[in-house]
This record gives structure tokens, sequence and C-alpha cells, in this order.
């Protein structure tokens, strides 16, 4: 930076700026159902969440942990190694219907949160989601069979 004063003197000096990127830590992430019904009355949606190496499930803060930025956990508990946390599946479907507008198909939910003391984390893993009232059948037909079923359809 170039300074001038009110005589036309001229001073200059540098100031070293140091900027540190802080990166959130990648966790492995597990959610459950694989697979959800958008139909479906259960009550959770659940999460496994293993820290990195060097650190442990007594360093995550729960009461950070959310869905997406949207949908807070509503409790967790560790099991071993791993932290299970619950997210109230009304509102996981909701969020995935009006919020992302996905009734069909895979989607990659992100999970973050904070450590109690330090970076924040978070981790992602895709499900899949299938409509209100539409159930997913996986059925080996033969070749022949299927031939016949498309042109009896009109296929």
């Amino acid at each position: 930076m170039t300074v001038t004063d009110d005589d036309g003197l001229t001073d200059t000096a540098t100031q070293d700026i140091t900027v540190t990127e802080i990166v959130a830590l990648h966790v492995t992430v597990n959610i459950d159902p694989d697979t959800l019904n958008l139909a479906s009355q259960g009550k959770w949606i659940t999460c496994y969440i293993t820290p990195p190496e060097g650190y442990t499930v007594s360093d995550i803060d729960i009461s950070t942990i959310m869905l997406d930025g949207v949908i807070p956990a509503e409790w967790g508990e560790a099991e071993g190694g791993i932290l299970m946390v619950k997210f109230n599946r009304a509102s996981v479907i909701q969020y995935i219907e009006d919020g992302l507008g996905v009734t069909d198909g895979e989607i990659t939910l992100t999970i973050t949160g904070n450590l109690v003391q330090g970076p924040s984390f978070e981790g992602e893993d895709t499900i899949s989601v299938i409509s209100r009232g539409k159930a997913r059948v996986r059925t080996l037909l033969p070749l022949e069979l299927v031939h016949k079923l498309n042109m009896f359809q009109g296929a």
C-alpha cells in the first residue's frame, strides 16, 4: 500500500495476509432404508455415521447433525465406533417430495454437523425413492414371455 501526505511525500508498506481454507472432515454415512417408499408409515430414517481416523463418536456434537442442511437429527446414540442418528421419516419424505421434487429414482443425501471442538464434517449416501402406491417388483421372466407381454400390451 502506498500513502501520500498533503506535502506529496509517499511511503509504502506491505502486509502479509494468511488465508486458511477450512475444509469439512469427511465421514462415512449409511442411510437406512436403502429404498424409501414415500407411502411408508414408519417413524424414522436411520443414519449411521462413522468418523474419520483420529476421531471418535464422542467427538461429534449430535445437536448439530442435519440432513441436507434442512432436517435436524431427532436423537442419536453410539454403537461401538458408529453414531446412529434418527430423522423424522415424515419430514424427510415431505422434503424429498416438496423440497427436491423427487417421487421416483435415486437421490444423494448429505449429512452435516460439527465436532464438539474442531471442524465441521459431512458425508453422503445415495438411496432409492419409490412413489406412493408403487411397489418395486423384480422378477426375472423368460425372454419369450417378455415379448408376448409386450405384444399383448401393444408395445
